[in-house]
């Protein structure tokens, strides 16, 4: 029993086999070798170039892109490490991409710390659930001079997220500044925002 031939197959041939035919049409009257070629097909004409361009040009395209069984873009759908959602790589070049630096200062308003407990819980309840994709935080000293020139330390953690250019991701930032705020009154907090070319991850 022979396999059965999935329709999709069986369209891509017949497109290959209709440009394959068209190719040799017009193969067939540009020809001219030793004299093989009957006279009246010696010379292509501008008019019969133009109607084997129109005939083709139906087929070409839905073929290039079906070989690849990809969209117009060119490319497979594929999540960007840190990005707030799912897009195109394509589609994210085009905006651009953005390296974002969260540094969350430990101290809060009456002197004490945020304790690793209460911070992985906001990792775990706020920052995660905004940029499910994928983020790096770093577990750093800050250390600052005041407007007394007095240098003062405190731990911070540092949060990296490699995103697309885009207002949702711009929006899920914001909302993560503010619930750190609101959450640990008067802790410290800088965000800085970096362009950056396409980010290349390599899997194991």
């Amino acid at each position: 029993m022979s396999a059965a031939v999935a329709p999709r197959d069986t369209a891509m041939h017949n497109k290959t086999a209709a440009i394959a035919a068209l190719l040799a049409d017009l193969q067939q009257h540009s020809r001219v070798k030793d004299g093989a070629a009957a006279p009246s097909v010696n010379r292509v004409d501008r008019t019969t170039l133009t109607s084997m361009n129109r005939r083709l040009a139906p087929f070409v395209l839905p073929l290039l892109l079906g070989l690849f069984g990809l969209p117009g873009t060119g490319l497979a759908e594929s999540h960007a490490p840190g990005s707030a959602s799912s897009i195109r790589p394509a589609q994210a070049a085009e905006r651009g991409w953005i390296k974002s630096e969260l540094y969350f200062g430990a101290q809060i308003a009456n002197g004490s710390l945020i304790s690793p407990e209460a911070w992985a819980k906001f990792l775990e309840q706020v920052i995660t659930p905004a940029f499910p994709d994928g983020l790096t935080v770093v577990q750093a000293l800050g250390q600052m001079r005041g407007s007394n020139g007095v240098i003062r330390q405190q731990p911070t953690w540092v949060v990296v997220i490699l995103r697309p250019k885009g207002s949702l991701e711009d929006q899920r930032i914001r909302s993560v500044i503010n619930n750190f705020r609101s959450r640990f009154k008067g802790a410290e907090l800088m965000r800085v925002d970096i362009n950056v070319t396409q980010p290349q991850f390599f899997a194991n």
